[in-house]
């Protein structure tokens, strides 16, 4: 299935009001979508690790938040820091289980993650890589609260396929509205900055890069480095 079928799929319900009903089908329609062309994980996870590097202390530990094939696993734990991990793609966990044994993986869909065992306290970083439409969702961002409160992690990193002209920068980090209104990762994305500013958070950093993803749509990728403010 291609993200612009997605698209157009979610806009022809938004245009008839069904915007809430439109998130339900669409969550049911992609649950099981393996998404392959994220299993290609090496160039992509070494140039994240670029970027966030700078950010880094010695003893970080790491809240990979739907994780999918985390990107970021590898150069993590072969770099000596910790990393855990959730997701309800039974595939994805289980290769991840297999290639990354020191890691954490748990198999969970967000609905049903026990903040304070299946991930409890001493996260200072969090990763949220794509996953932005269930940003739309409140059950989710929810989460997202109450992880930030239990948590209190120092760093958070965001990134998702560009799909639009214009990038975001350090002088307008958000997406456009126009253009969040014609995505809906993007309009979840912008809802997760939205979160993380009102909880103390503000961006540090922001930028795209290639992905090098035959997937044309989904190559271009923006991220954004947030920090908790002092």
């Amino acid at each position: 299935m291609s993200q612009t079928i997605k698209n157009w799929g979610f806009e022809a319900l938004r245009f008839l009001h069904l915007e809430k009903p439109a998130l339900a089908i669409l969550k049911k329609i992609t649950a099981r979508y393996e998404y392959p062309y994220l299993k290609g994980v090496s160039f992509r996870g070494d140039t994240l690790f670029d970027i966030i590097r700078p950010n880094l202390k010695s003893g970080d530990n790491f809240l990979d938040i739907i994780c999918g094939y985390s990107p970021l696993a590898g150069p993590l734990l072969k770099s000596g820091y910790q990393i855990t991990g959730f997701d309800d793609n039974r595939q994805a966990i289980k290769d991840l289980r297999k290639i990354y044994p020191d890691g954490k993986w748990i198999l969970s869909s967000y609905e049903n993650l026990k903040v304070q065992s299946d991930v409890d306290r001493g996260f200072s970083v969090f990763l949220l890589l794509g996953a932005f439409e269930l940003c739309c969702q409140l059950s989710f961002l929810d989460l997202m609260g109450k992880l930030l409160d239990v948590n209190k992690p120092r760093v958070f990193f965001l990134e998702t396929n560009r799909s639009i002209e214009k990038a975001p920068s350090m002088a307008s980090p958000f997406v456009e509205e126009s253009a969040a209104m014609r995505s809906i990762h993007l309009k979840g994305y912008n809802a997760m900055l939205e979160l993380l500013t009102s909880h103390g958070y503000e961006v540090t950093d922001v930028g795209q890069y290639d992905a090098q993803f035959k997937e044309k749509w989904a190559t271009v990728r923006i991220y954004a480095i947030l920090t908790a403010k002092n």
